[in-house]
């Protein structure tokens, strides 16, 4: 019994992370939504810490202005084959149920300075189409989206 609940879980793992299928009515399982978040620093920044996080926010509307929603965090470390903690330059994280059905934009940043606010300089992407227009994120009760932020240039609001 033990074996087939493992075999089980494997499986169920496998999927989740292989499953390319995407949008709604897209979740591995019938009752959920998801969001698998991928981060890949294209820019070569490089990280003065252990600890540097991606912050996610989402909004109902595409000029990232009011109507905040949600926040999430991914850290760009991992432990080595020693016990150290070292910055990678990929991160992907799979998220169930954070966001509540319904349209949402997201914007990404690592926050260099651990502030969790967007600052001056700092890696900076917009989920967003080929023109650089943001996209709708539609969540429903069964809806799974990859989001992936390539952060190639930093934010210069000044």
């Amino acid at each position: 019994m033990e074996k087939i609940f493992l075999i089980s879980l494997f499986f169920i793992i496998i999927c989740l992370n292989s499953c390319e299928e995407e949008g709604i009515d897209a979740a591995f399982f019938d009752t959920i939504n998801e969001l698998i978040i991928t981060g890949k620093n294209k820019g070569n920044f490089k990280f003065q810490n252990d600890s540097t996080e991606m912050i996610v926010n989402f909004y109902t509307n595409s000029s990232f202005m009011n109507d905040y929603k949600e926040s999430l965090s991914l850290s760009f470390i991992k432990t080595n084959k020693s016990g150290n903690r070292v910055p990678v330059d990929e991160v992907s994280v799979n998220f169930l149920e954070v966001l509540s059905p319904g349209d949402y934009y997201a914007y990404s940043f690592i926050d260099l300075n651990h502030n969790y606010y967007l600052d001056k300089d700092e890696p900076y992407d917009e989920w967003s189409n080929e023109s650089g227009v943001p996209k709708v994120i539609q969540v429903t009760e069964r809806s799974r989206w990859k989001i992936v932020f390539e952060f190639k240039h930093t934010y210069s609001i000044y």
